[in-house]
């Protein structure tokens, strides 16, 4: 495999195996414009990067589900236009669906992750989050962005059940974190907190009614708020608006107050997102005292190296559930492009020598040939 040699599942027969990428921000026609050629031959080569690391994880890891932790595309301010192009390379880079379904099934269908349905659970392969590359921050948010982006990618707030028996249950929830702390489109900011508080609803009533315990691994692209220092990122927000009417314009964190609801409500176990290119960690205590892991996934931008994260879970002899989480690494693009100029230098200083060996045979038999003419 293409990774280092310390990247691999860490249970034999995992129930779940997950892989999580973060952040790819596909470029496309704004850097062509902007660079000509070179941006043009820039978008191909990240193309291929992308592509290159997918299948590698793909076919060495073989993962139940991908979750793509959202700014999937560089820019929401893109045309219909561009927004098909790029939607169109997406779907060759970060997906082995071909192989799995119908190429004209996949390519008719909007909902072309949502197609692939994993045969241990019934539920899709991969999980497209949003960002704020793909729909702006808060103030950005308007229904044309969120239809478009769930026309091409499915629901941004969902909820699915990875693993349960007797004792417990571990849940997928989803949750549109770019509307959490405001969003210009009422509807969507509405539909988030309401999926949001239902789920919590009836994750209470289930505990209450069942006796069974229950797992929550949340996914968003925002991160939770942290302290100064923790991550690369520190705790910033641009609001836009007065007090009593305003919207985020840009963010690192989620704010405080959103934040401590999640951690003291929903009470995940596990947080992942992406957003903060660099990666971070942070172990939350909520108001119960419980422990909460957040796992900011480092970018699989070729400046971050090409990471990938791979997560799973694996049930115990006592029912209970056991979780791994590690960063895969593949090659920062510089040095890819350095190997590549290495090889270009080598190759050329071969083609000269070999050059420079034929003119000297060419000459010396010249040379000769004339002397015994003479």
């Amino acid at each position: 495999m293409a990774f280092s040699p310390t990247c691999y599942w860490q249970f034999n027969n995992s129930d779940k195996r997950i892989v999580l990428i973060a952040d790819p921000q596909m470029e496309g026609d704004g850097r062509v414009y902007h660079e000509g050629t070179y941006g043009q031959l820039n978008n191909d080569f990240n193309d291929l990067f992308y592509h290159f690391i997918f299948q590698n994880v793909y076919y060495f890891k073989r993962p139940d589900h991908v979750y793509m932790l959202g700014d999937l595309f560089s820019s929401q301010y893109i045309d219909n236009e561009e927004f098909s192009k790029r939607l169109t390379r997406y779907r060759k880079n970060f997906s082995p669906i071909h192989t799995r379904i119908l190429p004209n099934v996949l390519l008719s269908n909007p909902f072309f992750s949502s197609l692939i349905i994993n045969e241990k659970d019934n539920i899709p392969f991969m999980f497209n989050l949003t960002g704020n590359h793909d729909v702006g921050y808060g103030v950005e948010v308007n229904q044309y962005r969120m239809n478009r982006f769930t026309l091409a990618f499915g629901p941004q707030n969902r909820k699915d059940i990875l693993f349960r028996n007797k004792k417990k249950e571990v849940w997928s929830v989803i949750i549109n974190s770019m509307v959490l702390d405001g969003g210009y489109d009422r509807g969507t900011f509405m539909d988030t907190w309401s999926f949001l508080n239902e789920t919590i609803k009836e994750r209470d009533e289930l505990i209450k009614n069942n006796n069974i315990s229950i797992d929550i691994l949340l996914f968003t692209h925002i991160p939770l708020h942290k302290p100064k220092g923790v991550c690369v990122d520190g705790p910033y927000i641009k609001w836009h608006g007065n007090d009593d009417n305003k919207l985020p314009m840009e963010q690192n964190f989620l704010t405080p107050s959103t934040s401590n609801y999640i951690l003291n409500n929903l009470r995940p176990k596990f947080i992942f997102n992406g957003h903060d290119h660099f990666g971070c960690f942070k172990e939350h205590l909520n108001n119960k005292k419980e422990k909460i892991l957040e796992y900011t996934v480092r970018s699989i931008l070729g400046d971050f190296g090409g990471n990938v994260a791979l997560f799973e879970f694996k049930e115990q002899s006592d029912g209970s559930i056991e979780y791994s989480y590690k960063d895969c690494r593949f090659y920062p693009t510089q040095m890819i492009v350095g190997f590549f100029i290495v090889i270009g230098v080598w190759l050329t200083l071969i083609v000269v020598y070999l050059i420079l060996r034929v003119l000297k045979y060419i000459l010396c038999c010249e040379f000769v040939r004339r002397k015994k003419q003479e």
